[in-house]
């Protein structure tokens, strides 16, 4: 079912958008999960189309009430969509459906078993274009993200840094990659 951004007008499917509803004080909160009571204001999950509905107070017109907004309320939804990239990431390492390191991030990706791989935003431009001809060679359609700087990537391994990392297929995988996606596309929006 498709649902309506309050600043565009445009529909779009419900997971390319943000939900934020009132709490009962009053205040917007995002509602990333899409499971807090109450009337919902669903906005295009872009950083800038966030900061105009701040800027142009939509929030309070689609919720038919009196609200109160956060100036900070883009850096909150940013913050929370980064925090939940990270945390699928840790749970797709636990579950067993991602690893650490160049060796195993080109055997994966030359095999096929990687659906997607990570690269830090501070690996070296030599590494990623080395990844990227294995995933060209093998001619998966492997998925390329730049998240997180490898120190951020190494606790989630538990060593420093990690500067790659490659996701297999699986429940836990895909979820992380939904978010990771989520929240870049928010960032670079």
């Amino acid at each position: 079912m498709e649902r309506t951004c309050i600043v565009s007008r445009a529909p779009f499917a419900p997971e390319a958008l943000i939900r934020f509803v009132a709490s009962p004080q009053g205040e917007v909160v995002p509602d990333l999960k899409g499971s807090l009571p109450g009337r919902g204001a669903w906005v295009e999950g872009r950083r800038s189309v966030v900061e105009k509905a701040v800027a142009k107070a939509a929030f309070g017109r689609a919720l038919k009430r009196e609200v109160s907004v956060s100036k900070e309320l883009p850096e909150q939804v940013e913050s929370l969509l980064r925090r939940a990239a990270f945390d699928a990431l840790s749970m797709a390492r636990k579950a067993g459906l991602a690893s650490a390191g160049f060796d195993k991030v080109e055997a994966g990706l030359r095999s096929g078993s990687a659906i997607a791989w990570i690269s830090a935003s501070d690996a070296g431009a030599d590494g990623v274009r080395k990844l990227q001809n294995a995933a060209k060679s093998a001619q998966t359609g492997s998925e390329l993200l730049r998240a997180f700087n490898s120190g951020e990537i190494g606790a989630i391994f538990g060593r420093d840094p990690v500067m790659h990392v490659a996701l297999r297929d699986g429940g836990a995988a895909r979820n992380a990659l939904a978010k990771m996606r989520r929240w870049l596309a928010y960032h670079a929006g």
